[in-house]
């Protein structure tokens, strides 16, 4: 598991977030939409972070987040499978803030 960091965005934002497997990958194995990555946002709440979008590539993954309580921070966890077999679990971080 890779903890990927902490990214910050205010409640109304609506962003895309890409994170690359290539380092990960061999050069015959890729991301397919026929594995669709599970995704799990906590803590799960009313009016909480939610998932838009999300778009598979051959070596990356785009993710759209949206809404949010200020003040909060949510994990985001993504386990993803490749073409071959190979799984990977990475998180980061979204930390909620109204300016």
């Amino acid at each position: 598991m890779a903890i990927l960091g902490t990214l910050v965005k205010q409640p109304t934002d609506e962003l895309d977030y890409d994170i690359s497997y290539s380092r990960f990958l061999t050069e015959t194995d890729e991301l397919t939409s026929l594995n669709q990555p599970e995704i799990t946002i906590t803590p799960e709440e009313p009016n909480g972070l939610r998932k838009g979008a999300v778009n598979v590539m051959e070596d990356r993954l785009k993710i759209w987040l949206m809404d949010g309580v200020a003040g909060t921070e949510y994990k985001v966890e993504i386990n993803v499978t490749t073409n071959e077999g190979r799984v990977r679990q990475d998180e980061f971080f979204i930390v909620v803030e109204d300016y």
